[in-house]
């Protein structure tokens, strides 16, 4: 007798396990902590964290993500049930609705922060059944007697069905738009001198690393597919699919790079004020002679003073 187990994304995390690590816990919370059921690249890396519990540590992506095609599980988890891995699938509408709370929460943080979350909630109040309507989807929940900053752990998104996550989905450029005034997102950029500017910096410099480690596989013709346990040397020239998949990827990097540079030197070009016009010294030559003149006059009567 066969069996076909589907679950949602946070069902399989909490059912895989590592071996002889009681205390394992996947996507759990804290730091350097392993996120993913596919490779092992790791959030909010001591090593190299930039300040951020949410944010996927980029070098450990670079180093252990699985880019391109994978073949399954890592090998070195276990899942709990009596199952063959073969026979684990994940519900696609569940996963895509996972990916949508999360994406609504981080939204709503950084809506948060411009003081916009008013905006973001009036956004979406009109996807979804008539009967959702009218109440907050995102709300900030604060922690007893917490005195530190609001973070992603602190923004609670509502449930919601297929339906609506489709919907939303279909309308995320406009809730975006919606969610984050230009006027509020820039009073908040402007409350801190240099904080727009290195925010922008910060983009450039995470799209020059991807293009540089994309360009880095291509030009060495090999990729290191990376099981867990082991590591295996995959040829290009071997695998067309995964080297026109890595020029896809460099070109939309490359571009994405460019217009980011575009537009933030010509923002810096705006900002540079005009050089102040030359002053005029001519006046000041005319001082000059009068105070010489000044001088000598009181030079002669001195002379006369002591004849």
């Amino acid at each position: 007798m066969e069996f076909k187990v589907t679950l949602d994304l946070k069902a399989l995390y909490m059912l895989l396990v590592k071996n002889k690590d009681e205390n394992f816990v996947l996507a759990g919370h804290g730091t350097e902590i392993e996120c993913c059921f596919l490779c092992h690249a790791l959030r909010a890396c001591k090593e190299h964290w930039g300040g951020a519990f949410d944010e996927v540590c980029l070098t450990c992506l670079q180093s252990k993500a699985n880019i391109g095609k994978w073949s399954g599980i890592r090998d070195d988890l276990m899942f709990l049930l009596d199952e063959e891995l073969t026979n684990v699938c994940l519900c696609a509408l569940h996963s895509e609705m996972r990916n949508t709370e999360q994406l609504l929460g981080s939204l709503g943080l950084f809506a948060y922060r411009c003081n916009s979350l008013k905006e973001r909630n009036e956004a979406i109040s009109n996807y979804g059944p008539e009967i959702s309507r009218g109440h907050d989807r995102i709300t900030v929940k604060l922690r007893q007697g917490q005195q530190t900053a609001v973070t992603k752990n602190n923004i609670s998104v509502a449930s919601f069905s297929g339906n609506t996550e489709r919907s939303i989905l279909n309308n995320i450029a406009d809730i975006v738009d919606k969610s984050l005034p230009m006027n509020k997102v820039s009073q908040y950029y402007q409350e801190v001198k240099g904080v727009a500017r290195d925010a922008v910096l910060g983009y450039v410099a995470f799209l020059n690393d991807g293009k540089t480690y994309l360009e880095g596989i291509l030009t060495s013709g090999r990729f290191q597919r990376d099981y867990g346990t082991y590591q295996k040397e995959v040829r290009l020239d071997d695998a067309k699919d995964l080297k026109q998949f890595l020029e896809e990827e460099r070109a939309a990097w490359v571009q994405k790079l460019d217009n980011t540079e575009e537009q933030f030197l010509a923002c810096e070009k705006a900002a540079v004020p005009s050089s102040a016009p030359p002053k005029k010294k001519a006046r000041k030559k005319k001082e000059s002679r009068k105070l010489t003149n000044v001088k000598k006059t009181m030079c002669k009567w001195h002379c006369l003073q002591l004849h």
